[in-house]
């Protein structure tokens, strides 16, 4: 698939008039909210709409030309893509004030307490050793892509994918997804909201979260993957967002896009020097291959490809949704890997491996199993992400902010693969249920603790007292 200039020497056609016409709509909608109204961005569907926004419309808008030619309908693109976003706005604005309100009144309430985390940064620690423990019982050091990515560069992507094989059973693998998708993030957003309001009194709250935040990061990243080097980075980002209210100055603005791409920076240059690759030509590709296109135009890709296997091949129906067909005994596929064996060889110019698949995001998962009757299927489930509102709202600041900062950036996963995977795998329902299991745990921890023995041995008398009655 050729990537190419949204203007030719024949003019624009009105399919591009029309995606341009649709992103500028909706990026001015999206632009007037966050200025004058950012509490609505509480909402987690208003962060995946923002997300589809950034990385699907602007990327459809860009190789309109070439959608315009290669898919069998085109338009169904447009509807599908432009609809989702357009659509889902004041339909994720309809919903619950109250809840959002009484959100954004606790960010804007006083940060007492901020620092005073040790609960929970002491029991996430402990969690990301055990995880870190589990994951290590399956597979040696010496064969962790992390460990490789220091030693032998050439062989890190190589030696993450036999690790990954190499693992029989399911409790390794989910040990290490639980570790680098809720602990290690949610551990990170406490670090750094504790960083931040760390006072005088109270320094060492704030310098001990982050002691240790070295030690959970490096667990996180036995795998070697950036990806999550990059999404920890921007939970630092996010907490720090949600701790101003979203409100961030420009030269703080500027410079946390580079931040969060440092990461990946680091990656490719290491990869780069190891296979010899000097100059500046060569870095500037292997950045562009992997941090531009990879982000910006792949998840697109992929969505695309999957709208053109329905026009071609046909709607897959429930098959499609592998969890819920299985769950119910119907035939089921594992729809984006075949996708990705059908498109991946011609996009990539050569075979791909045999567990390639196109991953993508809900909205063309939904198109794929049941055409443009999947959008309404996709505007539901685009409600369903303010679920986690419920348990947020319970939230003192002090443990609202971190979670937030969290959640926030978990929700990028919406882009780019399956919405139950999100939920769970990536750490989107998980890290609100932990944070939330842990607030309770300590308040019910201090209310115990301030019971004097008098008033318990009162208690137990009267619970007695009642039960001989």
């Amino acid at each position: 698939m050729p990537i190419t200039w949204l203007y030719s020497q024949h003019g624009m056609t009105w399919f591009q008039l029309g995606n341009v016409f649709a992103t500028l709509l909706a990026l001015g909608v999206l632009a007037c909210l966050f200025v004058r109204r950012p509490q609505v961005f509480v909402r987690p569907s208003m962060q995946v709409l923002a997300f589809y926004h950034l990385l699907i419309q602007w990327p459809v808008t860009y190789l309109s030309r070439f959608i315009e030619s290669w898919v069998h309908d085109p338009w169904q693109v447009f509807v599908l893509v432009h609809g989702f976003v357009l659509i889902g706005i004041p339909l994720a604005l309809a919903g619950s004030r109250r809840t959002v309100s009484g959100i954004w009144s606790n960010l804007c309430g006083d940060a007492a307490g901020a620092s005073d985390h040790r609960w929970a940064v002491n029991a996430l620690f402990v969690a990301a050793i055990g995880c870190a423990a589990v994951y290590l019982t399956a597979v040696d050091i010496r064969d962790t892509g992390l460990y490789v990515l220091l030693t032998d560069p050439v062989h890190a992507s190589e030696a993450r994918v036999e690790s990954l094989k190499a693992l029989d059973s399911l409790q390794p693998k989910y040990a290490l997804n639980v570790l680098s998708s809720t602990i290690a993030p949610l551990f990170t957003a406490f670090a750094v909201l504790a960083w931040l309001h760390r006072t005088t009194v109270r320094r060492w709250n704030g310098l001990y979260p982050m002691l240790l935040l070295p030690i959970v990061w490096t667990l996180a990243l036995l795998s070697g993957a950036k990806g999550i080097a990059v999404f920890l980075v921007m939970v630092v980002v996010a907490t720090y967002l949600w701790d101003r209210r979203l409100s961030l100055p420009p030269a703080a603005a500027v410079l946390a896009i580079p931040v969060m791409l440092v990461p990946a920076v680091a990656y490719v240059v290491v990869i780069a020097n190891a296979h010899y690759e000097v100059g500046a030509v060569a870095l500037m590709d292997r950045l562009a291959e992997a941090i531009l296109k990879r982000a910006f135009l792949v998840p697109a890709t992929t969505g695309i490809w999957h709208i053109d296997y329905a026009q071609t091949e046909g709607v897959v129906g429930i098959a499609g949704q592998l969890k819920l067909a299985s769950a119910l005994g119907a035939e089921s596929m594992r729809l984006p890997m075949v996708i990705g064996q059908h498109y991946g060889p011609a996009y990539y110019g050569n075979e791909v491996a045999p567990h390639f698949s196109a991953n993508t995001g809900f909205l063309f998962t939904a198109y794929a199993c049941f055409g443009l009757c999947g959008l309404p299927l996709a505007l539901a489930m685009l409600l369903c992400c303010d679920l986690p509102l419920l348990l947020l709202r319970l939230l003192p600041r002090s443990w609202l902010v971190p979670t937030m900062g969290a959640t926030s950036v978990a929700v990028l996963k919406f882009i780019q693969s399956d919405y139950t995977t999100v939920w769970l795998t990536h750490g989107f329902g998980l890290i609100v249920l932990v944070a939330w299991a842990l607030w309770a745990m300590r308040e019910l921890r201090q209310v115990m603790s301030s019971r004097s023995p008098g008033e318990s041995a009162a208690g137990k008398a009267g619970v007695r007292g009642g039960l001989s009655v």
